[in-house]
């Protein structure tokens, strides 16, 4: 028997003093966490930016729930995006967007 796959999603601040598109973004995100865990980690927790807002630069990245801890170590060290400089702070993470 096939257990679904049970989401958990991340909202996120971005901090950076460019405003960065949403495509360099998922760009960064996926070749930091690339190099962080892997091309086999990557394919055990696999992610999906479902949502940024360039004005507040808040957004949303999905992900299981038993990669939730190594995903948020990941986007820690994130440092820089296209050459800019920028963190990313985990400001909640849910099991439901609403």
């Amino acid at each position: 028997m096939v257990k679904d796959i049970r989401w958990r999603y991340l909202i996120f601040h971005l901090h950076t003093p460019s405003n960065p598109r949403i495509e360099s973004i998922k760009n960064a995100l996926k070749k930091h966490l690339r190099s962080f865990l892997g091309v086999q980690g990557l394919s055990r927790a696999p992610f999906k930016l479902i949502m940024y807002d360039e004005h507040n630069k808040l957004g949303i990245i999905r992900c299981p729930h038993n990669a939730v801890t190594i995903i948020r170590a990941a986007l820690a060290l994130l440092d820089s995006i296209d050459g800019e400089s920028a963190s990313i702070h985990i400001a909640k993470g849910t099991g439901t967007l609403k």
